[in-house]
């Protein structure tokens, strides 16, 4: 028989750090008002649930719901090298966008020299073919 694998944690320090965490979990339903909203469901039986699922039938929900799993299936695909990218383009543009005053010409054209910016450029180039080739 396998032996258990040792943590260096002993089982009351484990009891009370999940403990802590549901109290915590506990909490945040709470206040959301989650906790209220599902008791209530629960309370109106069946009759609750149909009136939230016929709200929920329509046209947008569906699509809505269809583009959340195009998007996490899109995002379980991407490398996560590009998404920090993405990230730190969104800082930097956000950074830009915060500055007073706009630049000069001459400064855009000089950025094109920098290696990033090309990369950048030629990635956005890209995004945009993509676009335009999956457009009606």
């Amino acid at each position: 028989m396998a032996e258990p694998i040792e943590l260096g944690l002993s089982k009351r320090a484990v009891y009370d750090q999940t403990a802590a965490e549901f109290a915590r979990l506990r909490e945040n339903l709470v206040e959301s008002g989650l906790v209220e909203l599902v008791n209530g469901l629960l309370e109106e039986g069946p009759t609750a649930l149909a009136v939230v699922m016929e709200r929920m039938d329509n046209p947008s929900t569906r699509q809505g719901v269809e583009n959340l799993a195009r998007f996490l299936g899109l995002a379980g695909q991407l490398d996560p090298a590009i998404l920090k990218g993405v990230q730190q383009g969104l800082r930097e543009s956000a950074a830009e966008a915060a500055r007073a005053g706009s630049p000069k010409i001459s400064a855009i054209v000089r950025s094109l020299g920098d290696p990033k910016v090309r990369k950048g450029m030629a990635i956005g180039l890209a995004m945009l073919r993509g676009l335009g080739g999956g457009s009606r």
